[in-house]
């Protein structure tokens, strides 16, 4: 289970992570740190903690435009040649600005992956990215993925797909709630919201679970041509996620039940599922 209880000697371990690996992305560091703990260290502990080894003059930091709103911190012992740690974080940049070529693309994956799943589950209608109906469009960006349920009713099911790590929060999902809402109003329409993604904080979890269908597979699915990179990310930035390869016109048989059982049928089950690291959780 989700863990947040630190050893007291936490802070030794995070120096000794920087140590072992040189230099690493801020994220990184504290995806090796559970790795190595189990247990994930909040937040605001470790700002605290990096903000105090800074201005105590251990660490380093590097900040390095990688494409996305914010440069990437790379973090480093403060006693440590500049020049022994260059190569790294050239190596490790160069798969961040990758990954975020990928985003796209593996994000669109998904959702036509959710769509193909769908209809072996009795679902029809089906649409990726729907922006429009009947002509009418809608303010936010498009329904991941829009399908009338067998039931009748249609679902507006929001996919996570796009980044290997990605750790749903309750404000994403107020926010996609948001767009759901407005297309329902809009279209004139009864759309019920559903979440398929990769993780989702506890919190959030325990938030939403009875008002909607929830599905946190524990996995970001690729198609083959790109598996090879992303293992490389995991090994390189310690990301804790498992890749699987699948193939839109043959979803995994897994993802199916799935999404048999915690989407199409929620009704009938009220039931999610959630993955972490440590195992698989039905609530």
């Amino acid at each position: 289970m989700y863990c947040v209880e630190l050893s007291v000697n936490y802070e030794d371990a995070l120096m000794g992570i920087i140590k072992d690996n040189g230099v690493c992305y801020s994220a990184e560091l504290k995806d090796r740190y559970y790795q190595e703990t189990g247990k994930w260290i909040p937040s605001d502990v470790y700002s605290n903690w990096l903000r105090n080894k800074l201005v105590n003059g251990h660490i380093k930091v590097e900040r390095v435009d990688v494409g996305y709103r914010y440069p990437a911190t790379f973090i480093k012992l403060s006693t440590i040649d500049d020049r022994l740690v260059d190569r790294i974080i050239e190596h490790k940049t160069k798969l961040l600005r990758q990954q975020r070529t990928l985003t796209n693309i593996t994000g669109k994956f998904g959702e036509e992956l959710i769509a193909s799943a769908l209809s072996k589950c009795g679902c029809s209608e089906i649409e990726t990215t729907k922006k429009k109906h009947s002509n009418i469009g809608n303010d936010r960006q498009g329904i991941d993925v829009f399908t009338k349920h067998p039931d009748g009713h249609y679902l507006g099911i929001e996919v996570k797909n796009r980044k290997p790590s990605y750790w749903l929060n309750c404000e994403q999902i107020k926010d996609d709630l948001g767009t759901i809402t407005e297309a329902s109003i809009a279209w004139g329409l009864d759309i019920k919201p559903a979440i398929i993604c990769t993780f989702i904080y506890p919190k959030a979890m325990k938030k939403y679970k009875d008002e909607f269908p929830i599905l946190a597979t524990g996995k970001q699915y690729v198609p083959e041509e790109n598996v090879e990179f992303y293992r490389d990310y995991r090994d390189a930035l310690g990301a804790n996620y498992v890749t699987t390869i699948a193939d839109v016109n043959n979803p995994p048989e897994e993802l199916v039940k799935n999404i048999q059982h915690y989407i199409v049928s929620w009704e009938k089950n009220k039931t999610i599922l959630w993955v972490e690291n440590e195992g698989v959780h039905q609530t």
